[in-house]
Order: structure tokens, then C-alpha cells, then sequence
């Protein structure tokens, strides 16, 4: 076998390990915030989840599974570098929002629902990203080639 077939291999193998590790953490994650509601406030829980996350995401970067992480995600595409003024501002509403606000709302809503109905409601959230693009971003489905 060649280097470059056992290099698919290895990355297919680890393909698949990603996939059942992000299956499992999403299958647990409604379960265990609400545990963790019970003892703490939605908004410190929230903090929490995002300190961890960082420092987890700090320990990759700077460890040797960046590499391997980076080239697999190698492409030919070139990424845009500069960004213009108005670009920053909604680099700001984007973090704002998505870092502080829907965790927020989220364990706040969670807080006062049962799991199951939590965990029904995040398997339609994928229905309600496509509506969003759709209506609100024109966007289109179209064939991948």
C-alpha cells in the first residue's frame, strides 16, 4: 500500500472518529446542561461551557494535533486576509450574539423546560438554519458537483 492510500485511510479512520465523538457530545449535551441548571445559573453555566472550550481550543492549537487537524483541512482555496471596516462590525454582532446571547437564551429556555422537549427542539434547530438561509440570506440550494 502506498504512503499516500494509507494517508486516505488514516484520514477516513479519523473521519469517522470525529464523527462519533461529535454524535455522542451533541446526543449529551441538552441531558447535561440541564443537570447542571440545577445547581447553577444559566448565565455562569454558559461561561463556563465557553471557558472551556477556549482553554480546550488553546491546548489543540498549541499542541501536535494541530498539524495533523490543519492539513486535513488543507485546501486550494485562498482565504481573504484583509478585512474592511464594515467587516469588523459584523465580526462583533456575530460574536456578541452567538457567544453571549444564544447561550444565554438558550440555558434560560432550558432552564425552564424538560430535556426531552429540549432535546426535540435542537434536532429541528437544522430546519431552522436552512429557513433562515433560505428566507432571510436568498441562498439556493444547489448540485454539488
Amino acid at each position: 500500500m502506498s504512503s499516500s492510500s494509507k494517508a486516505a485511510v488514516s484520514n477516513v479512520k479519523w473521519g469517522y472518529l470525529c464523527l462519533v465523538a461529535v454524535t455522542v457530545l451533541f446526543g449529551i449535551w441538552n441531558p447535561l446542561n440541564k443537570i447542571l441548571l440545577q445547581d447553577l445559573d444559566p448565565l455562569a453555566l454558559s461561561a463556563l461551557i465557553y471557558s472551556i472550550a477556549g482553554i480546550f481550543l488553546f491546548l489543540v492549537r498549541y499542541s501536535g494535533i494541530n498539524n495533523h487537524l490543519m492539513s486535513m483541512m488543507d485546501s486550494n482555496q485562498e482565504a481573504e486576509t484583509v478585512f474592511k471596516t464594515k467587516d469588523y462590525m459584523l465580526i462583533l454582532i456575530t460574536a456578541v450574539s452567538g457567544s453571549v446571547i444564544a447561550p444565554l437564551v438558550y440555558l434560560s429556555g432550558l432552564n425552564n423546560i424538560t430535556a426531552v422537549n429540549a432535546s426535540l427542539l435542537m434536532n429541528v434547530e437544522v430546519l431552522f438554519t436552512i429557513a433562515f438561509g433560505i428566507i432571510l440570506l436568498k441562498e439556493r440550494f444547489r448540485k454539488k458537483s
